[in-house]
């Protein structure tokens, strides 16, 4: 009964993880979800703030070239006057003149209208004519004919320009009129600026259309390339540029899972098995991670029923462990005296259901009573068995559906010396006051949970040196004198979400230097670990989850 609550206690718990572990992706979905549409908002917000700053920069310029035009203007305005007094002082005195020679003509005043005949604005005096003043006047006339020639060509740019800042398809073609206008001002105020300017010199960069939308990217990841493309306006040969190139979906392509094929089988079933009906087992190996979203592993573990014949016409198939004639199965159950487990496991080889440990409290360390198992088809519990000091009398254990070691005196588990495969039941230590290592040498797969909790004496996880894979969650935390997880250093994937907390002197997670998937959450909360920063980017980038690390010192270097 204690077993069956345990077990369901287990269930509801592993449950309540699968939940939480739901939860936390559904929050994760919607927080990149959020920060998309932030990442886009914001996008949109700095477009038009910059075209806000084009605006305020194109209107700056246009009061700079107003002002260019007025002092223009102005030029010709006192050109004119002079002109005036000039006609005035031809006609009360006239200028000395040759024999035969013709009177001083008179000035006609200048306009500044675009559309006008630069080539009869001013009417230059004869150079026969000896005035004294004839000689300034045809100089400044010339000039004026130029600055005037000069201002029509500025307002049709001027017009040109509004008229491309008031249709600006994109922040693009608003880059491109500040680029004109930059270019129109400076040749304004150069010193050779009185040799006209052109609207095409001035606008050559705007003999381009807008660019396009960006096309489909080449590649779906691992880095491809996008093209956009402009065509030449209005059927100009001046625009240079045509197409442009940029990187895209430069994340690393998904890895998916690749296992290897399967194992044996623990017990051959061609022929009758004999005795109770009994499971056999066979496991695969994970031979490449899912990495970067890539599809998960399929099941590693895989059992199957053997039929039963009575023991008179059965033909018990040979095997290891316990298999053939050797070969027998008895029932597990739940065991509070030596005495009794004596009687029900004598000669027994594969028990089918759990076997658990309870309440002993004869000193025994199991030889002699359980020398000849080698599989479990359900959970090995030891629970509360004060009595239990090791584990050496299951030497030869093979396979586990589950481990749960509670509440006992055991200070390692490591006389489990042939145990290779624990199943979906997972491995539960928790509350073991003298406990100080693991040590679960030949374990290479966990398909199921590991919890280690609360284990005051525990100080290493010992040699799990071919542990590769858990398939379900790794919880480890409470365990006062615990100072790293160094027997890790194998582990390449967890099922399910990551937790190590509250482990007073742990200094170090370097032992999950190798982990690069994490089918969960990650929650590191270990003041006195010091974590280098490479080690903490890579658990970040391995788990599916919410990240959560709080540790006492970071480190650049590992």
């Amino acid at each position: 009964a204690i077993n069956t609550t345990v077990l369901q206690l287990k269930e509801r718990e592993y449950q309540h993880a699968s939940k939480i572990d739901e939860h936390g992706r559904d929050l994760v979905r919607v927080r990149n979800h959020t920060d998309r549409q932030q990442a886009t908002i914001d996008r949109q917000q700095a477009t038009i703030d910059s075209q806000q700053v084009t605006i305020g920069i194109l209107q700056e310029k246009n009061r700079s070239l107003t002002e260019i035009v007025t002092e223009l203007r102005e030029a010709v305005d006192r050109f004119n006057a002079s002109s005036a007094l000039f006609n005035q002082t031809s006609t009360t005195s006239p200028p000395a003149r040759a024999a035969g020679g013709t009177p001083s003509t008179t000035h006609t005043p200048l306009t500044t209208s675009p559309q006008q005949d630069t080539s009869s604005t001013v009417i230059v005096p004869s150079p026969t004519i000896a005035h004294p003043l004839v000689s300034d006047v045809m100089i400044l006339a010339s000039v004026v004919n130029q600055l005037t020639a000069n201002v029509s060509v500025l307002a049709d740019n001027m017009t040109t320009l509004h008229h491309i800042l008031a249709t600006a398809p994109s922040a693009d073609a608003l880059a491109d009129s500040v680029t004109a206008l930059s270019y129109l001002v400076q040749q304004t105020r150069a010193e050779a600026g009185l040799a006209l300017v052109t609207t095409t010199q001035a606008v050559a960069t705007l003999h381009c259309t807008a660019w396009g939308e960006w096309g489909d990217c080449s590649a779906t990841c691992d880095g491809g390339t996008q093209i956009r493309t402009r065509m030449p306006r209005g059927g100009t040969s001046e625009c240079a540029v045509l197409n442009e190139t940029r990187t895209c979906n430069t994340h690393p392509c998904p890895v998916d899972c690749s296992v290897s094929a399967w194992g044996n089988w623990s017990v051959d079933c061609d022929g009758a098995v004999c005795g109770s009906p009994v499971t056999r087992w066979r496991v695969r190996q994970v031979v490449q991670v899912p990495l970067y979203g890539g599809d998960v592993c399929p099941p590693l573990l895989e059992s199957q029923a053997c039929a039963a014949v009575s023991t008179g016409n059965c033909s018990a198939p040979p095997g290891d462990g316990g298999s053939g004639a050797d070969r027998v199965t008895c029932a597990g159950g739940v065991f509070t005296s030596l005495s009794a487990l004596r009687t029900a496991m004598d000669g027994c080889t594969h028990v089918t259901g759990g076997l658990a440990l309870a309440s002993f409290t004869e000193a025994t360390n199991l030889v002699g009573v359980t020398d000849t198992i080698t599989e479990i088809q359900g959970n090995l519990t030891v629970f509360t068995a004060t009595g239990v000091v090791s584990l050496e009398g299951l030497s030869r254990l093979r396979m586990v559906g589950g481990l749960v070691i509670a509440n006992s005196r055991l200070t390692s588990l490591g006389d489990l010396v042939s145990l290779t495969v624990i199943g979906d039941g997972g491995v539960t230590v928790e509350n073991n006051a003298q406990l100080a290592t693991l040590d679960l040498a030949q374990v290479d797969s966990i398909f199921g949970n590991v919890s280690v909790r609360d284990n005051a004496q525990l100080q290493t996880f010992g040699n799990m040196s071919k542990l590769g894979r858990i398939d379900g969650y790794l919880h480890i935390r409470d365990n006062g004198a615990l100072s790293n997880v160094d027997g890790l250093s194998a582990l390449t994937s967890i099922g399910g979400y990551l937790s190590i907390s509250s482990n007073g002197a742990l200094g170090s997670v370097e032992g999950l230097r190798n982990v690069t998937s994490i089918s969960g959450n990650l929650n590191l909360q270990q003041p006195l670990v010091l974590l280098c920063a490479t080690l903490r980017a890579q658990l970040e980038a391995a788990t599916t989850g919410a990240t959560t690390i709080n540790v006492g010192l970071e480190s650049p270097e590992c």
